[in-house]
């Protein structure tokens, strides 16, 4: 099968073609023009996935791709944006139908899910390697940043932490996510394998932190303490952490315990939810659409502490210090 023939084949089905809103042209044309809807800006996002680096190479190619497209999704969530459209560039040592039908099911599945269309991309043969552009609308003046943190400024996530992290081990020793298990010892598994497979992007809560007046977030996928160290730079603040509030799944905890549990929120990543800062001046409302978690305050005083004064390096997983898988 050649290039042209795999692109066809499973690349070009109407499942990976939710909408042709605002696509001038799309997949199948040298370039993919897109018509930015009036008062919004374009939020754009690329990350590249290398087999036994970010992924292990014999997973099922559906699970492949759905953690791959999820987690590059997910940026444009920490930006407030409405996805809109994605490319994709892959690299195979071959031309495997086997391997491609669950591969496009998996993209086909997140299309569908969050209305999100192919608008191109590329093949080549190579080692396994794949490399996701996302793309969304945000209106012009409700962007989310990581530059807006000021003292005073209250900081929240989303969810619980560390069930990416706490999966790497059950990822390694070969186990999968399944979509149903009865053992209470696997349901617990089963639900650490599914943070790593399948994270869900947060558009619903950045859209709403957008409308509501937050400016400054960021998706934690190298690991809290890195993540939040990104908008402390960017803001030039500092921060004070309450280590004992920081989320963490009951799975988690009875899977490793409470020490080991915090280690991998606070550095493991992998976690695709939202860390932001809501600012001091305002009251927090109801109604916020998922489950958030006041862990701390920004400072004046670059760095991160804890309240008992401990001070912590904004360490995480970093693509050339970090082996991967």
């Amino acid at each position: 099968m050649d290039e042209f023939s795999l692109i066809n084949q499973w690349f070009n089905c109407s499942q990976l073609q939710p909408h042709t809103q605002h696509i001038i042209l799309g997949n199948g044309d040298d370039c993919a023009v897109i018509d930015v809807p009036e008062g919004c800006l374009l939020a754009q996002s690329i990350d590249t996935y290398i087999a036994e680096k970010h992924f292990p190479k014999n997973a099922p190619a559906k699970l492949i791709a759905i953690r791959t497209l999820s987690a590059s999704l997910s940026d444009l969530a920490a930006t407030g944006a409405e996805p809109h459209s994605f490319s994709v560039a892959i690299s195979l040592p071959e031309a495997d139908q086997n391997w491609l039908q669950p591969f496009s099911e998996g993209l086909a599945l997140l299309a569908q899910k969050y209305n999100i269309t192919l608008i191109g991309g590329d093949t080549t043969c190579g080692p396994l390697c794949l490399s996701f552009h996302v793309q969304g609308f945000v209106p012009a003046k409700k962007i989310l940043t990581r530059s807006g943190a000021k003292p005073g400024d209250r900081i929240f996530v989303s969810g619980t932490l560390g069930n990416g992290a706490g999966a790497l081990p059950l990822v390694l020793s070969g186990k999968l996510w399944q979509l149903d298990v009865s053992d209470r010892e696997q349901q617990e598994e089963n639900c650490l394998l599914k943070a790593y497979y399948a994270p869900q992007p947060q558009f619903v809560l950045g859209r709403w932190l957008s409308d509501n007046g937050v400016r400054t977030a960021i998706d934690i996928s190298d690991g809290l303490l890195a993540d939040l160290g990104h908008i402390l730079t960017s803001s030039q603040t500092g921060a004070t952490l309450d280590i004992n509030t920081i989320p963490l799944s009951s799975s988690l905890l009875n899977s490793y315990g409470l020490q080991e549990a915090r280690d991998f929120a606070l550095t493991g990543g992998d976690d695709y939810q939202l860390c932001f800062c809501w600012p001091k001046q305002k009251i927090f409302p109801e109604g916020c659409p998922v489950s958030v978690t006041e862990i701390g305050v920004i400072t004046d005083r670059q760095g991160i502490i804890d309240t008992k004064g401990k001070r912590y390096a904004p360490q995480g997983f970093n693509h050339f210090s970090c082996p991967g898988l």
